[in-house]
């Protein structure tokens, strides 16, 4: 197989994926232009949804577009959940679709192990795709949750989990240089938060960064959030709480991100802060933005709902990326893509 021509950055490879690793489907021709979801004579249990791309303008960077559709409950799934290859034009190149549409794939692409492209992907339910009324906060991971690497031949070779009692997160999973998975994990812990303006009987959704040797299976790096940020500090009231069964998104851990010197970059979105964070001692080097930030941001996210993707530059900056969930008046109206 041709070596994969894109950049290299902590573990992640970017760029085109070589036309060997991803078959391509051959009879296009024979889906159904009437419907939304794609049908195929070869592979007639397939049926992933139709992609229109509105935008395509000159300079878009070469390679394939990898996506993980799904609804929250009582939107109608278009095709079937699952996870989807597509080339610049939305058509499908590969897809592997779920048992049902209240099981989701998230943080889908390609990575590389033991020097080879891989795809990994998290896999579980997530809390307000199944029911009106989720037993967790909206975007939680239900239990049982996991990450998966899947090789060349698209076999499922590692299947991971949590440690601690924590859920695999649908946020990161990120394969280092040193063959071992970092990623995020959450878990409900008991409360009083009175203290804060919520309910006494109440639960903090705590997050964890986990570092689990890929081989052995072996629990390496554990940082416990609540153990290092202050709650207090949220930007998320804790009143909140009493609309999702008195558990409290305080923290909100969106990525991850190896720094230099054995550190990390962590995104919390409730806080509206980064983190710099030293994996030896656990202590917190530096945060920027939030309400006890060393270093403030410069302009703070427009809209409730904003997320912050952090990266490390290598060069002794970092970049943000804005995720903003805009109000529904600001939403453009749209056909169904992914």
């Amino acid at each position: 197989m041709p070596k994969n021509k894109g950049k290299k950055r902590k573990g992640r490879t970017t760029g085109k994926l070589s036309s060997r690793m991803y078959t391509h489907t051959d009879d296009m021709a024979a889906g159904n232009p009437s419907s939304q979801a794609w049908r195929f004579v070869s592979a007639p249990d397939l049926h992933p949804m139709k992609v229109t791309i509105n935008v395509n303008k000159p300079g878009t960077a070469p390679g394939f577009i990898f996506v993980a559709p799904y609804v929250p409950f009582g939107v109608k799934m278009i095709g079937q959940t699952g996870a989807l290859i597509m080339d610049q034009a939305g058509n499908p190149v590969w897809f592997r679709p779920l048992d049902s549409i209240f099981t989701q794939n998230t943080d889908f692409r390609v990575q590389s192990y033991n020097g080879r492209p891989v795809l990994t992907m998290w896999q579980g339910t997530i809390s307000g795709t199944q029911s009106a009324h989720p037993n967790l906060p909206a975007g939680d991971p239900e239990p049982g949750a996991f990450f998966q690497i899947l090789n060349q031949n698209y076999n499922v070779i590692k299947r991971v989990k949590a440690k601690r009692g924590f859920t695999a997160d649908v946020h990161e999973f990120t394969i280092t240089q040193r063959h071992t998975a970092l990623f995020t994990a959450v878990k409900q812990v008991p409360v009083d938060l009175t203290p804060y303006g919520g309910p006494a009987n109440g639960y903090v959704d705590n997050y964890s960064i986990q570092e689990v040797d890929l081989a052995t299976g072996r629990l390496l790096f554990f940082w416990d959030v609540l153990e290092h940020v202050n709650p207090a500090d949220s930007m998320l009231p804790a009143s909140s709480a009493t609309s999702s069964h008195n558990i409290w998104d305080c923290f909100h851990v969106n990525s991850v991100e190896e720094g230099p010197n054995n550190t990390l970059l962590i995104s919390m979105r409730n806080m509206w802060a980064i983190y710099h964070v030293d994996k030896e001692t656990g202590n917190i080097i530096w945060q920027l933005g939030g309400k006890k930030a060393i270093l403030p941001l410069v302009q703070k996210p427009d809209f409730p709902g904003s997320m912050m993707r952090v990266t490390d530059l290598e060069t002794g900056s970092v970049c943000l990326m804005m995720l903003v969930a805009l109000p529904q008046a600001l939403r453009p109206k749209a056909k169904h893509t992914a």
